[in-house]
């Protein structure tokens, strides 16, 4: 029987969640705003700039394999207060941040007049996406850096310093994004609309990188440090890609189905895209504390591991579960009461607020899973069993729900609201199905040989 937390146990997974917590309600709220500000200017604009914004976090997967890898590696370094590693890893993962950068932006710029003609846009909403694309493609150095930085600074606990930056880093974002979508004309600032978006977006992570490059040398006393060495042939990037590139083409493999049903969902007209623009924005209300207590559980999975203390590991998850799904429910709840008055904050447009309210109904269904996809799958991966949530999600998604969204959407005719009952369908069968895994413990042989791998490489 798994004991639960003692209140100092739960005190400090508390501490260790509402910074982070704190972060992601900034986060939403900006990206909300932000949202709100495009649909004033343009409802087809607001659709173009989700568009790229979707296809710009698959690219970003791509960074994630290094930080990934970084974060649960560098979560046990932290937990068995090994410094020396932890700088071996800091090292190898901004080298390869660094190259994966380079390589995702020629690949954007390559490839993305393709890439947003695959959605099938209208000429228009295509032209948005491309421009705002266009301008931020140059600066995915940054994200593939602070990606790493900001793992370091959760595996070490630091996530209040954590939520500074990005505070700092979100009040550029509505101040740049405010000034240059509308214009201020007595400062003789013109309205830029899609460009002065991606400005403020820049500006902003321009802020979030010296912050957080700051905080990682005054907190932890890391810096980039080129590898003496041949850093392909590093012990310690071989098992920084071990466990990160699982978990991310986990998380490609998600994108990739969700693009694919943003594309079914175009079939239904510009005005079904509208309202998923408008509603992703809005579902992140929903479960985004619950998604904060999936990162602090992650943590603080990971820094047991690395004390070896696995009973304490249960315990977390199990905490973790049960608040998080408080947490999400109730907002989902509300959300779903009140969608016929949210709705018209964004858009006068009658079909598309229709849609907005059945989706939310049907998204009250897809938050039950949600929470343990968010839970679980993140604990399981911080204990370096990274492959069976990546063999889990391509086969359940690809498999069965891809079909069933076809069925529910084109054959029984419910459109996008046949795609939501699949997508609650995905969010159920993969919660039930890692909880399952969890509760077998196979995750704690794979804790002990990426323990003890660790313990035996020496550093280069």
């Amino acid at each position: 029987m798994v004991p639960n937390l003692t209140r100092i146990q739960s005190t400090r997974f508390l501490k260790l969640s509402l910074p982070l917590i704190l972060e992601v309600t900034f986060v939403i709220i900006v990206s909300n705003v932000v949202v709100w500000m495009l649909s004033n200017y343009s409802d087809r604009v607001a659709a173009g700039v989700a568009i790229a914004g979707q296809v710009n976090n698959t690219i970003f997967l791509f960074f994630a394999i290094v930080s990934m890898g970084t974060g649960i590696l560098m979560a046990q370094s932290a937990g068995s207060k090994n410094k020396a590693k932890m700088q071996s890893i800091f090292s190898n993962a901004l080298f390869f941040a660094l190259l994966f950068a380079i390589i995702g932006t020629l690949l954007f710029f390559l490839f993305y007049r393709d890439i947003f003609s695959f959605y099938q846009l209208d000429t228009d909403v295509q032209a948005y996406a491309e421009e705002y694309g266009v301008w931020l493609a140059p600066f995915f150095v940054l994200n593939a850096i602070f990606l790493v930085f900001n793992q370091t600074l959760y595996a070490n606990g630091k996530t209040l310093q954590a939520f500074y930056a990005l505070f700092l880093c979100d009040i550029t974002i509505l101040l740049g994004s405010a000034i240059f979508i509308f214009g201020v004309p007595w400062l003789g600032i013109p309205s830029l609309g899609v460009f002065g978006a991606a400005l403020g977006i820049i500006l902003g992570r321009f802020v979030y990188f010296f912050f957080l490059a700051f905080f990682i040398h005054k907190e932890l006393k890391l810096r980039f440090v080129f590898p003496k060495k041949n850093p392909f042939k590093q012990t310690i990037t071989g098992l920084i890609f071990k466990v990160g590139a699982p978990a991310t083409l986990e998380n490609l493999s998600y994108s990739l189905f969700m693009i694919l049903i943003t594309r079914l969902i175009a079939g239904y007209g510009t005005e079904a895209i509208i309202a998923k623009a408008y509603f992703d924005s809005l579902a992140m209300f929903t479960f985004f504390i619950a998604s904060a207590f999936a990162n602090s559980g992650a943590i603080r999975v990971g820094q047991l591991l690395g004390e070896e203390n696995y009973i304490e590991a249960q315990s977390t998850i199990r905490y973790s579960v049960k608040i998080a799904f408080l947490s999400s429910m109730i907002p989902s709840a509300l959300l779903a009461i009140g969608m016929s008055v949210i709705a018209t904050w964004y858009t006068s447009n009658p079909q598309v607020i229709e849609y907005l309210i059945y989706i939310a109904m049907a998204d009250v269904l897809l938050e039950l899973g949600r929470v343990f996809n968010l839970v679980v799958n993140r604990a399981i991966k911080a204990s370096g069993d990274v492959r069976y949530p990546l063999l889990s999600i391509m086969f359940i998604q690809w498999i069965i729900v891809l079909p069933l969204a076809l069925f529910f959407g084109d054959f029984l005719g419910l459109g996008v609201i046949g795609i939501w009952i699949a997508l609650a369908l995905d969010e159920a069968i993969r919660g039930i199905n890692l909880w399952l895994r969890w509760r077998g413990l196979r995750w704690q042989r794979k804790a002990k040989k990426l323990f003890y791998s660790m313990a035996n490489h020496h550093e280069e």
